[in-house]
């Protein structure tokens, strides 16, 4: 496309007193399509410049095919004018609509030639190696192709057609060009992008250029295989074994070369391929490296060796390759084995010769790797027919033998089909047969328990000697050999064997001793079949003694009548773990928490004679004891006076509290049937008198004194019956007062005695005349 030029415009004078036919500037356009000096002009494009400040309204502006037609008005041209010849002079009339007076001038029309686009290579196409439809582009060499050595045209390229009409963005050429719309077409393949270069004639003024399309192509190369190709066969058998086979790699195309390209819906017809054992330098295979054979092409090098192949697309000419493995397989590397060997799974009678094996997991006794193989395990082989018996697959890791021994078949293929087969044998070893744990209780021992306690140590348990029974448990059987555990599991495991069975301290009491009797070729020639039984044992401590002085067990606290709280307690000085039971009159009593390591209490006791039996388990040392729980009487009391001082009797109990006036005095007995006797000299007007003891249930005794009274002695105070009194001399009368004051009892009486057998229980003051003497008393009423 060409654009048009500028025009020059030349100013002329404008008379303002007639028409006037400016002179306008001559009209130039560029050559458009085929260079022949002919374009269409648009002539009236000069009315403005003919008329100048004139006004449009008042005149008419025509065109004429020369100037001699415009001054008699005749050959008036349309305002789109095709030029006759170039360049070519035109008339222009001015007429003046109101009185038909007229003016005349002239210009030319030129048509100016562009630079001329050479033939070049359009469209400009790429092969796109990694198919992502982004190409680069050397826009240089189609610059070249269109100025064809002109040396006064430059080219420059722009990316859309409005940028070219403007001459703005203007390409970078010095580097290569990426196109920027990847798929323009919208099939994704090839993509498409146009891209415009302007020729620009730079020794011309005419500003002419010529703007020619240029179509930019990016090809995809051939799609193939992205994973590894591994072309592989087996080495020929039976007798040849140097790794050289005969490869067809023409078949090879279809089969795995062209898969992406078949996936794809692409034509195989439209591609090639050629083979190549080397690479140039710059990565793509050499040509002179091609292989002349490959429908029958023989390795050079085993097991592997790679080849390139190179694809064409023929209608495009991209090509791609791809690297090939050519591997030979050689048979796979397996070996016999015939160590497959477990132990019974069922001991003594019940031992049948039948086990469960994990065939898989002797795979590596037979081949170093697995890699790329398939393993089938067969049951029977036809040595005749050669055909094998499959064993499920479900089965292999738990397959159960039909035969001991057994040989299992196994097959080990690779990838290329190349297989042999190999025996996997299967045996099945008895267990030891020592004496059964049944056995070991029917005949040693204490019903199978080991006793002892040499060398016992508090806290440390005893030593026994394991091994003292070993000759009788291994039963007479020949190679085999014991070992002692602490627990099944590590005897299972064949781990933490006691180190010094013959001097062993137990853990615990009763303890059990696991024996394991394996099968490992003890005194006689054989390596042994690792195979074991695992009996077990108890040890205990018997016959140990404790100190006479470990326990001390004795009655803290007696109980009250009719209430049963009573207590026990037992002390150990040695820390075992302790089991107490209690019986009374021959009836369990039951204690709760029984156990205990080093103090007991235990409460809610009833009078009388308890068996109370301690036992240490650790050492299973049992010890008894008769405890006496007593029963506490209420307390008695009864109090009298000599003058001012004031003497109180008592007794039921081994502790007493005894309060004057607040002011508390301790007093205790060795026994509760001792009578004890307090003292006090009366210095206070009032005295209150409290006496309490450690049991509640014993009651309490209270008093008030006046110094001034004189005070009668009774006894027995409490009283049943009959009050007595101490008084030598005759009384008069005797008046008995309860604690309210009231007067319950009124009698004369003798020196002696009252009968106070109808009074109600309670506290009593008493008041005796002697003449004019008064003496003054309290009792207590049971």
């Amino acid at each position: 496309m060409k654009k048009l030029l500028l025009f020059v415009l030349l100013l002329m004078g404008v008379a303002a007193t007639a028409q006037v036919a400016n002179t306008p500037p001559d009209i130039r356009i560029c050559d458009q399509g085929t260079i022949d000096g002919f374009e269409t002009f648009e002539l009236t494009v000069n009315d403005s410049a003919i008329l100048g400040g004139q006004n449009p309204a008042d005149y008419i502006v025509t065109y004429h095919l020369t100037l001699a037609d415009a001054q008699v008005n005749l050959n008036v041209l349309p305002t789109f004018f095709i030029n006759s010849f170039n360049p070519q002079s035109i008339g222009a009339r001015v007429t003046e609509t109101a009185t038909g007076n007229f003016a005349i001038t002239s210009f030319n029309l030129e048509v100016v030639t562009a630079p001329q686009a050479f033939p070049f290579t359009n469209p400009l196409t790429y092969c796109d190696t990694d198919n992502d439809n982004v190409g680069y582009f050397d826009l240089t060499i189609t610059g070249s192709e269109l100025v064809a050595g002109q040396s006064n045209v430059n080219v420059e390229f722009y990316e859309y057609l409005a940028e070219a009409n403007q001459g703005v963005g203007a390409i970078n050429t010095s580097v290569l060009y990426e196109n920027i719309n990847t798929n323009a077409d919208g099939d994704n393949n090839p993509a498409t992008q146009t891209i415009y270069a302007v020729l620009i004639d730079t020794n011309s003024s005419s500003s002419c250029t010529t703007t020619v399309p240029v179509n930019l192509v990016v090809q995809n190369a051939p799609v193939l295989p992205s994973d590894p190709l591994i072309y592989a066969q087996c080495e020929e058998q039976p007798n040849i074994t140097d790794g050289l086979v005969v490869f067809d790699l023409v078949s090879y195309e279809s089969a795995l070369l062209y898969t992406e390209i078949i996936a794809s819906g692409g034509n195989i017809a439209e591609y090639s391929s050629t083979y190549h054992t080397g690479l140039l330098a710059n990565g793509s295979p050499n040509p002179i490296s091609i292989i002349a054979n490959p429908s029958a092409f023989v390795n050079v090098s085993t097991p592997n060796q790679v080849i390139y192949a190179q694809v064409e697309n023929t209608l495009t000419g991209c090509t791609s390759f791809k690297e090939i493995t050519l591997q030979v397989y050689l048979l796979p590397a397996a070996n016999h084995y015939l160590d497959y060997v477990l132990c019974e799974d069922d001991y003594y009678s019940d031992m049948d010769g039948v086990q469960i094996f994990d065939l898989p997991s002797q795979i590596p006794n037979m081949i170093a790797s697995t890699d790329g193989l398939t393993i089938t395990f067969y049951e029977v082989l036809n040595l005749t027919t050669g055909v094998l018996t499959p064993i499920l697959a479900s089965d292999i890791e738990t397959y159960e033998n039909i035969s001991n021994p057994q040989d299992v078949f196994v097959q080990f293929e690779n990838a290329a089909g190349c297989s042999v087969v190999k025996i996997l044998k299967l045996t099945v070893n008895p267990n030891p047969t020592p004496l059964t744990n049944t056995e070991i209780i029917d005949t040693l021992g204490n019903g199978g328990v080991m006793t002892g306690c040499e060398g016992y140590v508090y806290g440390q348990g005893a030593i026994f000697d394991l091994t003292q029974w070993e000759v009788a448990i291994i039963d007479g059987e020949i190679g085999v050999s014991a070992n002692y555990y602490t627990n099944y599991d590590d005897a299972r495991a064949g781990i933490n064997a006691i180190a010094t069975p013959a001097t062993y301290n137990n853990i615990s009491n009763q303890q059990t001793i696991y024996v394991s009797v394996i099968n490992d070729g003890t005194g006689v020639s054989a390596n042994g079949t690792g195979c074991q039984t695992i009996v077990e044992f108890d040890i205990k401590l018997e016959g140990c003694e404790l100190p006479q002085d470990n326990l001390t067990v004795e009655t803290i606290s007696e109980t009250c009548v009719g209430v049963d709280n009573g207590m026990i307690q037992i002390t150990a000085t040695e820390a075992y773990t302790y089991e107490v039971s209690v019986s009374l009159n021959g009836n369990t009593i039951v204690v709760s928490p029984y156990t205990f390591t080093d103090v007991i209490s235990i409460p809610n006791l009833a009078s009388g004679t308890y068996y109370v039996c301690v036992t240490a388990t650790e050492v299973n040392v049992t010890q008894c004891y008769d405890v006496y729980v007593d029963a506490v009487e209420d307390l008695t009391g009864f109090s009298g006076r000599m003058g001012n001082v004031y003497r109180l009797t008592l007794t039921g109990s081994k502790q007493y509290n005894v309060s004057i006036n607040d002011v508390i005095t301790e007093m205790t007995t060795a026994t509760a049937t001792e009578t004890i006797t307090f003292e006090y000299e009366l210095s206070t007007e009032v005295t209150t008198v409290k006496v309490t003891t450690n049991k509640e249930c014993q009651g309490r005794f209270e008093e008030i004194v006046l110094l001034d009274d004189a005070t009668l002695v009774v006894f027995p105070n409490p009283v049943q019956n009959e009050l007595r009194f101490s008084s030598v001399m005759e009384l008069s009368s005797v008046v008995i007062y309860d604690m309210t004051g009231k007067v319950v009892l009124r009698n004369a009486t003798t020196k002696e005695m009252i009968n106070v057998a109808e009074l109600m229980k309670g506290v009593y003051f008493i008041k005796a005349t002697s003449g004019t003497s008064v003496y003054t008393s309290k009792f207590i009423k049971k």
